[in-house]
């Protein structure tokens, strides 16, 4: 694979077995810290900023630009350990990270010793293949997880935007050797349609990756929702595409699960979460190698590209729902025909006025899709109303161009106060389409629309979309279809 940014290209090798036996040294010494600071490693004990040490110490030593960032919680100081691996490109940064803290209640070997030490041997088997990859590659430890991600939280919040927009994924890795283990991976596009909805555009690419390895292994995944239970938490709030794997908790295995993975049904994935039995006995070797082998896939590939000149970087035909929001800023005025996802029926008076056909499948974003006795039943009135896209990561390099499908159609009682308008925000903000109506008749018809966004290149940015009957009493109806943002 080729790499893009601010270096030349270069080749990128297959990501490297990781030796279980590494990852199982840096656990034995995690226990070791436990057993010699009160049987815990918890935030605000000293077993916790020796864990912190440890782990710098490994990472110093093989060329990592380390840095610890203290934050104060509950009357104890806490430590984030962040790591970066020299080169690749400053605005595209694929970051990994794990919680390094347990439960005052024991060593949290698997919670999450387990993720901290599988992160800690892939970075330093970048250095050891002194890795050279189009994206720059860092790694962090979280404090105070346990209580309530306040370590990640910190971090995020504590980023200037600038910095923020160039982490374009993050990886999260907690717990990933549970006794009674699962393979579940973060759903990154919400294809099982439960709990709290899709992650940022670019999840789904992370999802997909991890399970691509998970297949080349032959062993099955299950999605995990975005429930907020981990350091991803604070990094989706934000619009950073995210995604991960997880073993299991508290949470009992199911039969159907057991058939599937093996092990116990009926039992938790870890009987010992947030115990004192939380040590070293507590892995299953097995699954702690199969998700460190997958930690290094993911970051390999990942880490390996910015999108190819040419590839799409965004595309949305509409066709499954992918986080659009409507009226994302509660400001819209509208008293109907909002804007919506939908299967579109048509109308017409005296001309087209809402088409039955999209550009591609049977899905577009429409204003009002209902068709009703009369054309002008559920055209957009009262107001304007939009609709924002979830967060788009874009590269740092190359051309950059937005295209789309869309029509305003209006009867000749409207006015150029009436309009269809979009555009894309991120650090600033550009009207990229602003079309106006008048009095006249004007027939829905597709039309396609395609301009450079260059200059939000190594942004974090969103689509909006938002149509108005502004003029009183006018028959208004719009609609777009097939988004797509292209790197060149």
């Amino acid at each position: 694979m080729a790499g893009t940014g601010t270096a030349d290209p270069v080749a990128v090798l297959a990501a490297p077995d990781i030796p279980l036996a590494n990852v199982k040294a840096h656990l034995t010494q995690f226990q070791s810290i436990a057993t010699a600071n009160g049987g815990n490693r918890a935030h605000g004990r000293p077993g916790y900023l020796a864990s912190v040490n440890y782990v710098k110490a490994q990472l110093d030593a093989v060329g990592y630009t380390t840095s610890v960032q203290s934050f104060t919680y509950s009357g104890a100081t806490g430590y984030n350990l962040i790591a970066d691996w020299p080169g690749g490109d400053p605005n595209n940064v694929l970051m990994t990270g794990a919680h390094l803290d347990s439960v005052t209640a024991g060593p949290g070997i698997n919670d999450n010793g387990s993720g901290s030490a599988a992160i800690l041997e892939v970075a330093l088997a970048v250095a050891r293949a002194n890795l050279n990859p189009g994206k720059h590659l860092r790694f962090g430890w979280w404090g105070a997880e346990e209580l309530g991600l306040r370590g990640s939280q910190y971090y995020v919040n504590n980023l200037p935007s600038a910095e923020r927009t160039r982490i374009k994924q993050y990886l999260n890795f907690d717990m990933v050797g549970s006794p009674n283990a699962g393979y579940f991976v973060y759903d990154g596009d919400n294809s099982d349609g439960v709990g709290s909805g899709p992650g940022p555009a670019g999840s789904a690419q992370i999802e997909q990756t991890i399970q691509a390895y998970f297949t080349s292994i032959g062993v099955a995944t299950r999605g995990t929702d975005f429930d907020g239970r981990s350091d991803y938490g604070p990094f989706i709030a934000v619009g950073i595409p995210a995604g991960g794997t997880f073993t299991g908790a508290e949470g009992v295995k199911s039969s159907a699960q057991a058939t599937l993975w093996g092990g116990t049904a009926g039992s938790a994935f870890d009987p010992c979460y947030h115990r004192a039995c939380d040590t070293t006995t507590n892995i299953n070797d097995t699954a702690l190698n199969r998700n460190a082998d997958a930690i290094a896939y993911t970051v390999w590939e990942l880490a390996a590209t910015a999108p190819p000149p040419g590839s799409t970087v965004y595309s949305d035909t509409f066709e499954t729902a992918t986080g659009w929001t409507a009226n994302p800023a509660g400001t819209d005025t509208a008293t109907l025909g909002q804007w919506v996802r939908a299967d579109p029926a048509a109308t017409s008076s005296g001309v087209a006025t809402q088409l039955g056909t999209t550009v591609s499948g049977t899905f577009d974003l429409v204003t009002g899709p209902l068709a009703g006795a009369s054309a002008g039943d559920h055209d957009l009135d009262g107001g304007v109303s939009g609709i924002q896209s979830p967060v788009v990561s874009l590269p740092a390099s190359g051309t950059l161009t937005l295209s789309f499908s869309w029509y305003l159609a209006h009867l000749n009682n409207a006015s150029s106060a009436d309009y269809l308008r979009v555009r894309v925000v991120g650090a600033s903000t550009s009207t990229v389409l602003n079309v106006t109506g008048a009095a006249t008749n004007r027939a829905a018809a597709w039309q396609t629309a395609s301009v450079n966004i260059s200059g939000f290149a190594g942004q974090n940015v969103r689509i909006l979309v938002d149509a108005a009957d502004a003029s009183g009493a006018s028959l208004v109806e719009a609609a777009v279809d097939d988004v797509k943002i292209t790197q060149s």
